[in-house]
């Protein structure tokens, strides 16, 4: 039940978008009490000022990343904690942006390769929650990755996870941290199935908990993300399929 009502708030979250008028400024020594981020809100800009301004401030910070940590050659972001400075919606994107990571890391894996201001962009557009406080909407993702011609399904039915995790190529997952307590919040990772000599099909999380994590099934995966010690509890899973024809969404 409170998975059900979770996704039904999110959807329901989506189709507000922005709450209020403001932008978002960075003002040394003066945190946002939430965040402790050093961000600041000031009243009277309109979404789409608001967006634009993102847009500007986010395209400088992402080039001083891409020197400081080759983010520009093929790396994956397995730390969201370094975007200190980069602006979702109104919120600092190091607190909310694991979702735009995921699709993010996932389209590098494809060699489908977006800017991340570019997604942040997308996202602020269709997808955001409060704002940013709540990160963006499965959906929202799921209807993107659509758009741009990936062959993708949808499910919100922990009990097939797995086997369309062990079928697909790379996939995204948003799950609660903790399924007995929904106050540990909810994270969303790009998984990704890798092969080398020595093993095959083993999963790789990206930007977990503890940066990149590497599981030998799926079940060792799902028993170690979140919280840890199988209290994570899955939400959505979003795949790319291997077959020709996208699957229905349930």
């Amino acid at each position: 039940m409170i998975r059900f009502l979770t996704l039904k708030l999110l959807d329901f979250l989506r189709k507000r978008g922005f709450e209020g008028r403001f932008s978002v400024l960075r003002i040394p020594g003066i945190p946002l009490p939430h965040s402790g981020s050093g961000f600041f809100l000031i009243k009277s800009k309109s979404k789409s000022e608001i967006i634009a301004q993102n847009e500007e401030w986010n395209r400088r910070e992402e080039c001083l990343i891409e020197e400081r940590r080759g983010l520009g050659k093929g790396q994956l972001i397995e730390y969201q904690g370094e975007f200190k400075l980069t602006r979702f919606g109104l919120f600092p994107f190091w607190f909310c942006g694991c979702e735009v990571i995921a699709v993010y890391n996932l389209l590098k894996h494809l060699q489908r390769p977006k800017k991340l201001s570019e997604l942040i962009g997308v996202f602020e557009k269709d997808g955001i929650l409060l704002s940013g406080e709540f990160g963006t909407a499965p959906s929202a993702i799921y209807d993107y990755l659509s758009l741009i011609g990936l062959n993708v399904s949808i499910s919100t039915n922990p009990k097939t996870f797995k086997n369309e995790a062990e079928s697909s190529k790379a996939f995204i997952l948003t799950f609660f941290n903790n399924k007995r307590n929904i106050f540990r919040q909810i994270h969303t990772v790009c998984v990704t199935r890798e092969s080398t000599n020595t093993k095959r099909d083993y999963f790789v999380v990206h930007n977990g908990s503890r940066g990149m994590e590497e599981y030998e099934n799926w079940d060792t995966m799902l028993g170690s993300i979140g919280d840890g010690e199988g209290r994570a509890g899955g939400l959505c899973m979003i795949s790319v399929t291997t077959h020709g024809q996208k699957a229905d969404r349930e």
